[in-house]
């Protein structure tokens, strides 16, 4: 790009900055776009203020805004309200546009002040109206990461996307979920799918060499870890020599933003543990007391330190219930050399090309997916092949630098088509910063 824009990369709860590891797939995302977007242009990220963070720091290039989310008591309040199905509306509180008033109005004021071109806005569409009143000539723009746009009633979710200059997904199937809830009248939604970073693509892998089986994710419910546990008692004894390893945190999600609608018949039974944190790892551990150490719970991880615990792996098991809307671990391990076992829902078809880079197997079936792992790991070579295709797949369509390089495209046209609208015929975009 010719011009050097001053970009703003906001989500409320985002994990990045001081004191926190970059672990949740929306953080990871925010990361890599901005440090890299860096280089190039004036970058800064608006997030979520944790206790003993400073309000303003610096990190790789770019400027991280803590901000207060507002009244926590009273957002926990509404969330309680979702679970017990007590929303007025009926549908998500997060879905009132007054969800994030304190935060959007901080929010507005900062932007407003640093002359922000250009706002990236991840996930929170509610955020949209209040931001495109506040800072009527920037380029603003939605990024869909998750299921959530689909929780809006049509005729709001229409409305909301009317507003932005811009609308990208993370994948395909979120894509088509929304155009089949908000139906004709929205802009264009352009699929950028998530990236990975070139350190997994350094890592020395062999997939053939050993039989120690990896699950990279918040252990919750949705996540179908208890599947995978389930999957791993019925092969162990055929694999004495198999070990498997949790890599993530015991986090779970709340049911309002997994299953809003108690509609899918293979979450439903999981509600207890989605409204009782810290019931899902007892459980977890209860089911791999029986396999000894051979089942290791090794914790949260800094996405840093994942290329390390992926090399030496044989395979990458995502087994989620829910219909996953991206699931980076999958490319980051196919970027490692490791073939991957994945339901076959949500964006795994995207990611996994079945029989090619692993195996797809169906949603909630724990025999499958004992299947599956049981060919894998009689087959050194088989596995062997997977992650070489894997790797290729990975760095053909899933680098962060060539997504950066398509997200400047995106800001550019929009930036232009906006300055059209507005009557200016200048060649520059009166959003760029002079200069450089």
């Amino acid at each position: 790009m010719s011009s050097r824009f001053r970009i703003a990369h906001v989500y409320p709860h985002a994990r990045i900055g001081s004191g926190n590891r970059v672990t949740d797939a929306i953080s990871i995302v925010l990361h890599e776009f901005c440090r890299r977007l860096a280089r190039e242009h004036e970058v800064s990220a608006w997030v979520r203020r944790m206790p003993g963070q400073p309000a303003v720091e610096r990190t790789e290039g770019f400027t991280v805004h803590h901000l207060p989310v507002g009244a926590d008591r009273l957002l926990n309040g509404l969330m309680l309200l979702d679970r017990l199905g007590l929303t007025p509306t009926g549908r998500p509180s997060r879905t009132w546009p007054t969800y994030y008033l304190p935060f959007a109005l901080r929010l507005g004021v900062g932007l407003r002040r640093r002359n922000v071109g250009v706002v990236h806005l991840h996930s929170v569409a509610g955020l949209l109206p209040l931001l495109r009143r506040l800072l009527p000539e920037a380029v603003i723009g939605l990024h869909v990461h998750d299921h959530s746009l689909a929780d809006f009633s049509p005729g709001w979710g229409r409305g909301c996307l009317r507003t932005a200059d811009f609308a990208l997904t993370c994948s395909h199937f979120v894509g088509e979920r929304i155009r089949r809830h908000l139906g004709d009248g929205i802009p264009p939604l352009h699929t950028l799918h998530n990236g990975v970073d070139r350190r997994f693509f350094a890592c020395q892998s062999d997939p053939g060499g050993g039989r120690r089986i990896v699950f990279v994710g918040r252990l919750a419910p949705e996540k179908g870890v208890h599947l995978l546990i389930e999957a791993f008692a019925r092969i162990a004894d055929r694999f004495p020599d198999a070990t498997l390893d949790l890599v993530g945190p015991a986090e779970f999600s709340p049911p309002e933003f997994v299953d809003p609608w108690r509609r899918d018949p293979l979450l439903r039974p999981l509600a207890p543990f989605l409204t009782r944190p810290g019931s899902y790892g007892e459980e977890l551990r209860r089911r791999a007391a029986s396999l000894g150490d051979r089942v290791r719970f090794r914790g949260a991880v800094d996405n840093a330190r994942l290329p390390s615990l992926l090399a030496g792996a044989a395979v990458l098991v995502m087994p989620s219930l829910w219909e996953e809307p991206f699931g980076i671990p999958v490319i980051e391990a196919m970027a490692a050399g490791l073939p991957v076992v994945a339901s076959d829902a949500g964006a795994f078809p995207e990611t996994v090309a079945h029989d090619r880079t692993g195996l797809l197997v169906s949603r909630g079936d724990s025999e499958a997916l004992a299947a599956a792992l049981d060919r894998l790991l009689a087959d050194p070579e088989l596995r062997r092949r997977f992650g070489v295709a894997g790797r290729t797949r990975a760095r053909e369509l899933f680098t962060w630098n060539h997504l950066v390089v398509r997200l400047e495209v995106i800001y550019r046209e929009a930036a232009e088509r906006r300055a059209r609208a507005a009557g200016d015929t200048g060649s520059d975009c009166p959003l760029a910063v002079a200069g450089r």
